[in-house]
Protein backbone atom coordinates (compact mmCIF):
# COMPACT_ATOMS: atom_id res chain seq x y z
CA UNK A 1 0.00 0.00 0.00
CA UNK A 2 1.35 3.48 -0.97
CA UNK A 3 1.70 6.10 1.04
CA UNK A 4 -1.30 8.27 -0.13
CA UNK A 5 -3.50 5.07 1.25
CA UNK A 6 -1.97 4.75 4.28
CA UNK A 7 -2.88 8.47 5.47
CA UNK A 8 -6.45 7.87 4.26
CA UNK A 9 -6.45 4.71 5.97
CA UNK A 10 -5.26 6.73 9.02
CA UNK A 11 -7.97 9.24 9.09
CA UNK A 12 -10.43 6.05 8.69
CA UNK A 13 -9.30 4.88 11.66
CA UNK A 14 -9.61 7.81 13.69
CA UNK A 15 -13.17 8.10 12.48
CA UNK A 16 -14.33 4.77 13.00
CA UNK A 17 -13.23 5.46 16.90
CA UNK A 18 -15.43 9.08 16.25
CA UNK A 19 -18.70 8.04 16.98
CA UNK A 20 -21.31 6.68 14.02
CA UNK A 21 -21.45 10.01 13.07
CA UNK A 22 -18.21 9.65 12.03
CA UNK A 23 -18.55 6.73 9.76
CA UNK A 24 -19.31 8.40 6.73
CA UNK A 25 -16.21 10.20 6.71
CA UNK A 26 -14.34 6.77 7.43
CA UNK A 27 -16.07 6.08 4.81
CA UNK A 28 -14.88 8.07 2.29
CA UNK A 29 -11.47 7.90 3.28
CA UNK A 30 -11.27 4.06 2.71
CA UNK A 31 -12.63 4.99 -0.69
CA UNK A 32 -9.97 7.42 -1.18
CA UNK A 33 -7.38 4.66 0.14
CA UNK A 34 -9.20 2.26 -2.66
CA UNK A 35 -8.52 5.42 -5.35
CA UNK A 36 -4.87 6.27 -4.21
CA UNK A 37 -4.05 2.35 -5.05
CA UNK A 38 -4.92 0.44 -2.14
CA UNK A 39 -7.09 -2.91 -2.53
CA UNK A 40 -10.24 -3.63 -0.01
CA UNK A 41 -8.14 -6.68 1.40
CA UNK A 42 -5.62 -4.05 2.23
CA UNK A 43 -8.01 -1.13 3.35
CA UNK A 44 -9.91 -3.86 5.81
CA UNK A 45 -6.44 -4.95 7.27
CA UNK A 46 -5.44 -1.90 7.99
CA UNK A 47 -8.59 -1.04 9.89
CA UNK A 48 -8.94 -4.39 11.32
CA UNK A 49 -11.90 -5.09 9.72
CA UNK A 50 -13.01 -7.39 6.68
CA UNK A 51 -13.15 -6.01 3.27
CA UNK A 52 -16.53 -6.60 2.54
CA UNK A 53 -17.28 -4.62 5.77
CA UNK A 54 -15.28 -1.67 4.63
CA UNK A 55 -17.22 -1.67 1.41
CA UNK A 56 -20.35 -1.70 3.41
CA UNK A 57 -19.62 1.11 5.15
CA UNK A 58 -18.29 3.03 1.92
CA UNK A 59 -21.42 2.16 0.28
CA UNK A 60 -23.60 3.37 3.36
CA UNK A 61 -21.75 6.52 2.94
CA UNK A 62 -22.49 6.87 -0.73
CA UNK A 63 -25.64 6.97 -0.22
CA UNK A 64 -26.03 10.25 1.96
Amino acid sequence: MNREAVRHCNKASYYLTSGEDSYRKAGAEMLAAKRAGATWKEVGAALGRSSSWCIQIVRWAEQG
